[in-house]
């Protein structure tokens, strides 16, 4: 019975190490894709050239609502991939677990950069060891790329003329943005879920821990709100970032 139980012991393990492999390898493809998208400067969106490729792939993820409408899956995918805790808040693939179910997300990452950029399989070294990686230091890197991205998209959407009328798209897409970007800048608490008011223009990011950031959309200027009362305008926060 002992030797049964070490057996069926070993085995998990084993697969259970396998499958970290897996995902470690997944978060590199991903990652490869993000550098090149982020190095390419030379889109033309919407009329404008000289966009960048990060952060219009981002942008098209927070801004669609069916496939993305889960913050969850795009928090896994753009800024928190190390956290594969979150993906039992995914509903897609109900019956794999975390861990193959972020491989899964990681992959879809890595599609949607190739689809949206038209480019090419990222070139990996397949004779490296994939299973020494440090799953940590994967997502370090991938935030290298991303934070900057998600603050120069933050700053355009702020730099944008005022609108006093009140555009739920509008609102859905900061607080993304804002959840996004708190989770890169302080993995270790990230943002777990969102709270949003499109009626009164208010978001709330709640992150790990349960400690809540408020924000607002107050005659067309975005605010945090201070546990003492008082606000202060985003565009005052990015200008000295």
């Amino acid at each position: 019975m002992k030797l049964f139980c070490f057996l069926i012991s070993y085995i998990f393990v084993n697969v259970s190490a396998d499958y970290l492999t897996d995902y470690k390898k997944e978060v590199l493809y991903a990652n490869a894709s993000i550098e090149r998208a982020y190095n390419m400067n030379d889109l033309t969106v919407g009329g404008i050239s000289g966009a960048n490729g990060l952060e219009h792939v981002i942008e098209i993820m927070v801004n669609e609502n069916q496939y993305y409408k889960n913050f969850a899956k795009i928090n896994l995918m753009i800024a928190v991939p190390e956290q594969t805790c979150i993906a039992y808040d995914i509903p897609d693939l109900p019956f794999c677990d975390n861990l193959r179910k972020s491989r899964g997300h990681q992959k879809m990452m890595e599609w949607q950069i190739r689809y949206t950029l038209g480019m090419d399989y990222p070139d990996i070294d397949q004779n490296q060891n994939f299973e020494a990686l440090d799953l940590k230091i994967l997502a370090n890197n991938r935030r290298e790329h991303v934070v900057p991205a998600l603050r120069n998209i933050i700053r355009r959407v702020l730099d944008k003329p005022v609108q006093h009328v009140q555009d739920d798209a509008a609102i859905l897409q900061m607080c993304r943005l804002l959840g996004l970007y708190k989770s890169a800048q302080f993995p270790r608490s990230y943002i777990s879920s969102l709270e949003i008011n499109t009626v009164r223009g208010t978001c709330i990011l709640w992150d790990i821990s349960n400690t809540p950031k408020w924000y607002r959309k107050n005659n067309g200027v975005w605010e945090q709100l201070k546990v003492e009362g008082t606000a202060q305008p985003l565009e005052e926060q990015f200008k000295i970032i």
